[in-house]
């Protein structure tokens, strides 16, 4: 019996020392015991399943932020201009000489400032005068979401068949037929560009998730054409796919305006050499010329009304061509119906357009279809593109 004393005892001291022996560690080190410490009788040992102090939180991943090149607004950049312009213009129709007194204010701070990137503060007063030139287009009026849909370059240039397409998804979500989405049924339709890509995601919990430009410039857009004067903001989609139309050819963005406007696909050759392309442009040709869709319907005339709604924006506005913005809309449609009856068709009836675009007239119309044009504003900022930084995005 002494002798099952004696082994028992010194088994407890053992314990108890090896107990000593990680309070002291931990006393030593300024560690807290995270685990429940157990001495039973002579067994001692650490309970890695009762915790006695509470788990530490992972700490919530940062937001994704984004990185842009010194020449690219960022999207934070693009919303704070949209609510300056829309400030001042909420029509959305601003005078040259105060969209170059904006520019020129925020071009001339130099400290505390990131409303712009760094080529766009660097612009001397000459440069963002031939900017708003180059936009202008030697009109006293800017349509300033016209200027932002330039500055927000470089983004998935749509082809004629891929505005159609996105058309049709957009009255498939207004079951209403009202034409205007809200913001909720917006985020439904996918446009021509994927805004939900994948993308991977770090074993460190403490870096951001990669930035999503694409999805976050999908949020932008109908922040750029909602109208905020109602309760509820709503997006009327055709004005918004007309801004799409655009082009750096003023002809081909109104034959692509005139397709939405007819939901029917139309092509214009043009008589002139091809135009010079720009950097953000390349390849969006060969995908037009190539692109076939079954769904999409081919050419089956257009009327004088509807070449008057390509004209005037879908209606919404009068068209920015030189010759005729002081010109009547009665007068116009007059001018219209004579170019008709010229070609040997009444005012009611549908006419190729393979036949209607030939006429001097129209010719004339749509090269003078500033609002559809894409205009070039890189060029002012004379900065070489660097070898890594992509030159534009591309859609299948």
């Amino acid at each position: 019996m002494q002798e099952w004393l004696d082994q028992r005892f010194t088994s407890e001291m053992d314990s108890i020392q090896q107990l000593s022996g990680v309070v002291q560690h931990h006393i030593e080190n300024s560690l807290k015991i995270p685990h429940q410490l157990v001495l039973d009788c002579t067994d001692f040992f650490i309970d890695g399943e009762t915790r006695v102090l509470p788990t530490t939180p992972t700490p919530p991943r940062p937001p994704p932020l984004e990185r842009t090149n010194h020449r690219t607004l960022s999207i934070l950049q693009l919303h704070g201009l949209r609510a300056q312009l829309h400030k001042i213009a909420p029509t959305g129709q601003v005078s040259s000489t105060e969209l170059c007194k904006v520019l020129q204010e925020l071009t001339s701070l130099t400290m505390g400032s990131d409303a712009l990137p760094e080529a766009w503060m660097n612009l001397t007063d000459s440069q963002v005068q031939e900017l708003v030139c180059v936009l202008s287009q030697d009109r006293e009026v800017v349509d300033w979401r016209q200027f932002l849909l330039s500055a927000a370059q470089p983004w998935p240039l749509p082809s004629q068949n891929q505005l159609l397409r996105t058309l049709t998804r957009f009255r498939e979500e207004d079951t209403a037929a009202s034409g205007v989405l809200t913001l909720e049924q917006y985020r439904q339709v996918e446009l021509w560009f994927s805004s939900q890509t994948d993308v991977p995601v770090p074993e460190d919990p403490t870096e951001p998730l990669p930035y999503d430009r694409l999805a976050n410039l999908k949020e932008f857009f109908f922040a750029l054409f909602a109208d905020a004067a109602s309760s509820t903001a709503v997006l009327d989609y055709l004005t918004m796919l007309l801004y799409f139309c655009c082009h750096p050819d003023p002809a081909q963005g109104f034959t692509r305006a005139l397709s939405i406007v007819t939901q029917h696909k139309h092509q214009y050759r043009h008589p002139s050499p091809l135009l010079q392309s720009l950097p953000y442009m390349d390849g969006a040709e060969e995908c037009e010329a190539e692109e076939e869709d079954e769904s999409v319907h081919k050419d089956d005339g257009v009327t004088v009304e509807e070449i008057f709604r390509a004209l005037s924006h879908g209606g919404k506005r009068v068209t920015s061509h030189h010759r005729i913005e002081s010109n009547s809309r009665e007068e116009l449609q007059q001018d219209l119906v004579k170019v008709f009856k010229e070609l040997g068709f009444d005012a009611g009836e549908k006419i190729p357009f393979s036949m209607l675009s030939q006429h001097p007239f129209l010719q004339d119309l749509m090269e003078g279809s500033s609002q559809y044009l894409l205009a070039d504003i890189h060029r002012v900022l004379h900065v070489p593109k660097s070898d890594g930084e992509p030159s534009s995005f591309t859609t299948s």
